[in-house]
């Protein structure tokens, strides 16, 4: 696993105020995703980290599309 992506480094890098932010993507999402406020949260929290490398994201078996608003919103606002 890449140390850019370890637990640690995220937990040291996102801010508590950011993490209120993906909190109400989460609760404006959540009737359109399968996963947990952990797992959406955490996913939100590493795409962020994401925003500086240039390409796109791509969401792979998407449900309804709920993390993958989650995150559009959420690097467009880091």
């Amino acid at each position: 696993m890449s140390r850019l992506f370890s637990l640690d480094n995220i937990k040291k890098n996102i801010p508590f105020t950011r993490s209120r932010f993906f909190y109400s993507l989460f609760k404006k999402n959540k009737s359109h995703t399968m996963l947990s406020e952990r797992h959406y949260l955490n996913n939100l929290r590493i795409a962020s980290m994401s925003k500086g490398i240039p390409g796109d994201v791509v969401e792979c078996g998407v449900w309804r599309g709920g993390i993958i608003a989650g995150i559009e919103i959420g690097r467009a606002h880091v």
